[in-house]
């Protein structure tokens, strides 16, 4: 825009020389309309920039391996005098993977309204949030630019490719009997077992205050059930996009996710109910539980919108500190590049079986490490995956 600004000054000085040369009449009419033309530019396109406005759609879900088609309006409800361009510094942040991209545009306008359709490359899974970090408009000659109020962001959600599985449940996925056709003994499995005990909020059960230590403490304490008779099966995302010395490739992290998804909806369609630990607020683990398909259906979106931890095995120190291996019989881990140093320890106290995408493998394969059944997965895979939970 200076480079304009430069050209068009040296043409008036030009202009001007010429008039002193030639002293003509029509040279000086020249001269005042394009001395006068800059200033009426710069009120014209402060008119149009005040009632112009951007609106940015997006499809509300794509897949992984699919291009992203956005569709970008410019509209006004007058027409438009001195504007011929808008230029925008447009960013598109995938929560999941925290990857950021920028992407300058330069669109032209053609009359009061104007539709622009872009097709974005293949993006990688996760909620993809689309933002304007800076748009405005310029003049016919690029003399001027005025500031425009950006587009409202858009968020979507890219689901991640579909994998095959073939998933077979063991023993303690379904719960574990001992010889006498009962359930084992464990804390947790008694319903009218107290498991814990919290502060009283409103909707809670008034048959489950414990009254006589409400009586003690003078606030309503209730009772908690475990409530966990029937989640035997836990699934824990365990990866990050560093592990050990090396960084994980995109590749491995997204076949992680779609792994974890997968997987999940195998659970659910062959009835099994399970829970999934994701990160929670305050730092810790949220235990979420599934037996139908809709509720998991309805949850994969926010899964997407979690930010994968920045070194794997974060998760599975979470569960051990919180001794949550205590409230499950079988332990279904999901890792990428190599297995997460703190799962040996719980394998004496849980039935374990770890997943781990890397792209070191061409084909998936069983192998026990620290005590710790592996199955490897490779980040590539296009074969059907048969595991055993």
């Amino acid at each position: 825009m200076w480079k304009n600004r430069i050209c068009y000054l040296l043409a008036l000085l030009a202009l001007a020389s010429l008039v002193w040369v030639f002293g003509k009449p029509f040279l000086l009419c020249v001269f005042v309309l394009a001395a006068g033309l800059p200033p009426a530019l710069w009120l014209l396109l402060r008119k149009d920039a005040a009632s112009l406005r951007l609106s940015l759609s997006v499809q509300p879900g794509g897949r992984e391996g699919e291009p992203l088609t956005i569709c970008l309006k410019v509209s006004s409800p007058r027409v438009l005098h001195a504007a011929r361009s808008v230029s925008l510094d447009i960013t598109m942040h995938n929560r999941l993977l925290g990857e950021t991209k920028q992407r300058d545009m330069v669109l032209s306008l053609a009359g009061s309204e104007n539709r622009y359709t872009y097709t974005a490359k293949s993006p990688c899974c996760g909620e993809v949030v689309i933002s304007c970090e800076d748009a405005g408009l310029c003049d016919l000659l690029h003399l001027f630019r005025r500031k425009l109020r950006p587009f409202r962001e858009v968020r979507t959600v890219i689901y991640p490719r579909p994998l095959e599985l073939d998933v077979t449940l063991s023993r303690d996925a379904v719960g574990e009997t001992g010889d006498n056709g009962l359930t084992r003994n464990r804390k947790g499995m008694d319903q009218s077992e107290m498991f814990d005990i919290r502060n009283y909020v409103p909707g809670d059960d008034i048959r489950s205050i414990h009254w006589k230590l409400s009586g003690k403490t003078d606030e309503l304490i209730v009772r908690q059930a475990s409530d966990r008779t029937h989640y035997d099966l836990i699934v824990l995302p365990d990866f990050g996009r560093k592990t050990g010395s090396r960084d994980v490739t995109r590749r491995e992290l997204t076949t992680c996710v779609a792994l974890m998804v997968e997987l999940c909806r195998r659970l659910v369609r062959q009835g099994v109910p399970f829970c999934i630990a994701m990160p929670g607020p305050g730092g810790g683990l949220d235990l979420y539980g599934f037996t139908g398909v809709r509720e998991l259906e309805q949850s994969i979106p926010q899964w997407l919108a979690f930010e994968i931890p920045e070194k794997s095995g974060r998760f599975s120190r979470l569960f051990a500190m919180e001794h949550l291996e205590k409230r499950f019989t079988r332990m279904v881990t999901i890792g990428a590049g190599e297995l997460a140093h703190g799962l040996p320890s719980l394998a004496g106290d849980i039935g374990l079986l770890a997943l781990t995408v890397t792209k070191d493998v061409t084909e998936p394969r069983a192998v026990l490490a620290d005590g710790v059944e592996n199955i490897e997965i490779p980040a590539d895979c296009t074969n059907s995956i048969r595991i055993l939970c």
